[in-house]
């Protein structure tokens, strides 16, 4: 999470903007490893 250090109104909401993005980058990555570790033990699975 990027650090924030509002000093107005108009600060504020442009850190909310990046934290929402922020926290769909971390979400993206998580589903990224999800994904690969479901798709890995089905292909461990396999043998």
């Amino acid at each position: 999470m990027p650090a924030t250090a509002p000093a107005s109104n108009g600060e504020l909401l442009h850190d909310t903007d990046r934290a929402e993005a922020a926290w769909a980058d971390c979400a993206a990555q998580v589903d990224m490893i999800y994904r690969y570790q479901q798709d890995h033990s089905q292909h461990v699975q396999a043998r």
